[in-house]
């Protein structure tokens, strides 16, 4: 089984930690490529967009703004 991991902050620290460990409260850092991690709020994008056939089965990546 392959295992996802995120860069989350945590206090004034960045740290990388499985998908599993993933807590309520974590700010996920998202760069380019990669997969999003869990359930969230979108607190701050530049230029993002999401790939999202896989849930609404659009071809198109969505644009997401804050």
């Amino acid at each position: 089984m392959l295992t996802t991991n995120a860069k989350v902050r945590r206090g004034s620290n960045v740290v990388e930690v499985t998908t599993s460990e993933l807590v309520p409260d974590d700010i996920v850092l998202i760069e380019a490529g990669d997969r999003v991690p869990a359930n969230g709020r979108l607190l701050l994008a530049a230029n993002l967009e999401i790939e999202e056939s896989a849930l609404t089965g659009e071809s198109h990546p969505s644009e997401k703004n804050t």
